[in-house]
């Protein structure tokens, strides 16, 4: 007999439904990885744009420099 939740409002041990139910095996594992892959690719495409962005300010810091110095 699969175990039972306790349903505080009613005050008794009910069935959780199916869909309700937390996938179990290779369904949550490839979750998880395809979760970790997200959040790595989210990852390497902030540190790009922040070095793009960081390469724009130094270029814009250059020629502001070399117009000071005329």
């Amino acid at each position: 007999m699969p175990p039972k939740e306790f349903d505080f409002s009613r005050g008794i041990p009910v069935e959780t439904p199916d869909h309700l139910k937390p996938t179990t095996g290779l369904g949550r594992e490839l979750l998880d990885i395809s979760g970790w892959f997200l959040l790595i690719i989210i990852g390497f495409f902030a540190l790009f744009v922040i070095y793009k962005i960081s390469r724009l300010i130094s270029k814009s810091y250059k020629k502001l420099d070399r117009y000071l110095d005329k």
